[in-house]
């Protein structure tokens, strides 16, 4: 494989009759949360297995869906927890910043598959972000999330991470990844 993540990140399996042909299977099927599955971690899955680990986590249910009673679209409730746009503040002592709308893959268990992304950008954003949490100094931690955070360049992660540093009551940073997992070659020196 490649070592420029970039490259590797763009490389990848898209809708059904993709994956069909690269697995040589019938198992894939388009569904509304559209099938992305780098290259990189496709050819770790064992393609004679319909029941391998890692092929499970990205082949869409063709199981019925339930409606129920209750059913949310947005059971996380995180548009209305999301004082500024790009933050989510549910929980007295973090938040949660949306640094990017795109994944490394799209994992079929995804409790953001139907988060509207459009104006919940932290890195366009962060001067009113910044200015939100040094207004809380109840908040001590930060997690990074998205999409996924690692889909930022090296720079704009670094400026992210710099400006969260430089505000006294955060004691704790958390990365919310799969890239490491999905993309190896995104773990980078910077």
């Amino acid at each position: 494989m490649n070592n420029n993540w970039q490259h590797n990140a763009r490389n990848t399996l898209k809708g059904a009759d993709n994956c069909n042909a690269f697995f040589q299977s019938q198992q894939f099927q388009d569904q509304s949360f559209p099938i992305k599955i780098p290259l990189e971690f496709a050819s770790l899955i064992d393609k004679d297995n319909p029941n391998d680990p890692l092929l499970k986590q990205v082949i869409p249910s063709i199981k019925p869906q339930i409606e129920t009673l209750d059913f949310s679209i947005e059971p996380l409730k995180d548009e209305e927890n999301s004082p500024v746009a790009g933050l989510i503040h549910k929980y007295p002592n973090r938040v949660l910043l949306i640094t990017s709308r795109v994944c490394a893959i799209h994992c079929q268990y995804c409790f953001r598959q139907n988060f509207n992304y459009i104006g919940h950008d932290a890195v366009s954003n962060y001067l009113a972000i910044e200015d939100y949490i040094y207004r809380h100094p109840k908040i001590n931690e930060v997690i990074l999330s998205g999409g996924d955070p690692l889909s930022l360049s090296d720079e704009k992660l670094a400026q992210l991470i710099k400006g969260i540093e430089n505000i006294p009551h955060i004691k704790n940073l958390r990365i919310h990844t799969r890239s490491a997992v999905v993309t190896p070659s995104r773990i980078t020196e910077s």
